[in-house]
């Protein structure tokens, strides 16, 4: 692979401020920082992507690349219009996406920019949406305000884009609410549009004056000083195969996947930058000595989310799972010395593993019916819940408790549920071998 492929591949992982900053100030983002930006916030949210992911882990391979090809298409399609239309895909999230439309000096006029891409979206894309028999719809939501933009952590030279603020915290509150096909603007959205004349109401609906996007940004050339910051950003499964394509890293591995909740670190509005890199720092120690990877990390209303696995490449398939067991243990006890409560969930089981997207923008990431779980067993853990799998293997290392059986959202029988003993507390986390 020639190194302007290279540099081409890598691009497509990361937000365009990030690439116009390693570009210019490559130092500015290898150090804890935040900045605030008036902005609209587009979210879109893919409508039985579920589905879709049961029905990949439950093919053979060669139906689950078939699948992949097909999401990227969708994937791809969406990409197209979101970034033709002058946004900025700041953040992947499962099976949504944060996209950015600065404001610079006119909040109206980016929430229009905004506004006019998500109808186009609704109009263009949801029609063409499924993957082979399973459908797709969109809910999108437009937000606006004081948009929070902060570069964090650096353990072992990794970091992580965390957006916060008003308009994320206007999402979390709507999102819900939002129909699929439709495009739901929030009040504070709605106010920018009509203080500047671009919407009317009539009959009860918002009526659109549309807006042009601005023009596409120019391809910005990366010195060595500056893809160095930028792979610092990527995931360990991307740098380390730059050759493959987001479909031909498209695979089903048996993978222990940790979901980790941070109730009481709500940034902005209760948390500084420097209590979230702090957090931060503490879970990348905890994951990467443990030989894992942190795969997503985000904020909202509800706090901080970490979603971590291992078994990815360039690993081999996770065979076992008292690494990951002992992570969440030194995980929960560090962050207790720090005043903060972490309340995580871990299953093992077959995902699928790879990037959604296309060569503008996409992210590696995993999807399955073991990842739904984990996400559920953290909302409803106290401490550490595993699943059967986990608890399973890990045999008499780490003994275990059987908890009152947990009824959860797509499962239609109770799911088997354990703890570590008394919560993990009194059990050694990994040794560190001396040189």
């Amino acid at each position: 692979m020639s190194a302007d492929s290279f540099v081409d591949n890598m691009r497509a992982y990361a937000p365009r401020m990030i690439l116009d900053l390693a570009a210019t100030a490559p130092k500015r983002l290898l150090s804890p920082r935040s900045e605030n930006r008036n902005a609209a916030v587009l979210f879109a949210d893919w409508v039985g992507f579920s589905g879709l992911v049961e029905e990949m882990t439950r093919g053979d391979a060669q139906r689950v690349v078939a699948l992949a090809a097909g999401l990227d298409d969708t994937m791809g399609r969406l990409v197209d219009r979101l970034l033709d239309g002058g946004g900025d895909i700041l953040k992947f999230a499962g099976d949504a996406v944060f996209v950015m439309w600065p404001a610079e000096e006119d909040l109206s006029r980016a929430v229009a920019q905004a506004a006019t891409c998500a109808r186009e979206i609704q109009t263009a894309v949801t029609q063409e949406a499924g993957v082979g028999e399973v459908s797709l719809a969109l809910r999108i939501v437009v937000a606006a305000g004081d948009l929070h933009v902060a570069t964090i952590g650096g353990v072992y030279r990794h970091w992580e884009v965390v957006i916060a603020g008003d308009p994320i915290a206007q999402i979390s509150r709507l999102g819900g609410s939002a129909e699929p096909g439709t495009v739901l603007l929030s009040p504070e959205a709605a106010s920018a549009l009509r203080a500047g004349g671009r919407m009317e109401s009539s009959g009860g609906r918002a009526v659109l004056t549309p807006v042009p996007p601005p023009p596409l940004p120019s391809v910005v050339a990366l010195d060595q000083e500056g893809l160095e910051a930028l792979l610092s950003f990527l995931p360990t499964a991307v740098a380390t195969r730059p050759e493959l394509g987001t479909d031909e890293d498209a695979e089903l591995r048996p993978v222990t996947t940790m979901f980790v909740l941070l109730r009481d670190l709500l940034y902005p509005r209760r948390a500084s930058v420097d209590e979230v890199q702090q957090a931060l720092q503490i879970v990348q120690e905890c994951i990467y000595d443990h030989d894992g990877a942190l795969n997503r990390f985000g904020v909202d209303d509800k706090g901080a989310v970490a979603l971590a696995a291992w078994g990815l490449p360039p690993e081999p398939p996770a065979t076992e799972v008292l690494l990951p067991v002992r992570a969440a243990i030194a995980l929960r006890r560090r962050l207790r010395e720090v005043g903060l409560d972490a309340r995580v969930g871990l299953t093992f089981g077959t995902v699928f593993c790879g990037s959604i997207g296309n060569a503008r923008r996409c992210e590696y990431t995993v999807h399955g019916r073991s990842v739904n779980l984990a996400a559920r067993l953290m909302m409803h853990a106290d401490t550490i819940l595993c699943d059967a799998a986990v608890a399973a293997g890990a045999g008499g290392a780490i003994p275990m408790e059987r908890m009152t059986p947990l009824r959860t959202k797509g499962r239609p029988d109770r799911v088997d549920v354990f703890q570590p003993a008394s919560g993990g507390a009194g059990v050694c986390s990994r040794g560190i071998e001396l040189a």
